[in-house]
């Protein structure tokens, strides 16, 4: 009879170990599936956020090619040389164009200091022509580089 004491007690032994390891591994295995699942969402976030940021540079460099193409234009460079030659008409018909065929909202051409001297725009009444940007980021980083 004690054999079967015996082998009672280690049976209720062997379950009550096991009733009290049953939370931790209960723990263990939400926190392992929490900590993969986590990654994967990190992954997939990673991912789309490449994506977007390739997508964003797409669409800005797209237009790269504008300011080369508008500089090789002798009128341009001659309405550079003299701002107050009749010559910024001729400039802003071709930027008209240029915008239309670029697809771009707006382009303008200024000077060294800011001014805008042609603009694609400058037909309308809001147009550009005559209005110094030079406070802006995008010019002075033009001129820093």
């Amino acid at each position: 009879m004690q054999k079967s004491d015996r082998s009672v007690w280690e049976m209720r032994r062997i379950w009550l170990v096991g009733f009290l390891l049953l939370p931790f591994l209960l723990v263990l295995t939400a926190w392992l599936g929490f900590s993969h699942a986590r990654e994967q969402a990190l992954q997939q976030a990673d991912e789309r956020l490449n994506l977007y940021a390739s997508s964003f540079e797409g669409a800005i460099n797209k237009y790269d090619y504008l300011p080369w193409m508008i500089t090789q234009t002798p009128d341009v460079k001659r309405l550079l040389d003299k701002p107050d030659s009749p010559l910024a008409d001729n400039i802003n018909a071709f930027l008209a164009r240029t915008r239309s065929t670029s697809l771009a909202d707006e382009i303008y051409l200024m000077d060294a200091q800011g001014q805008t001297l042609a603009s694609s725009n400058y037909q309308e009444a809001e147009s550009f022509i005559g209005n110094n940007y030079r406070f802006r980021p995008y010019f002075t980083d033009a001129i820093r580089s």
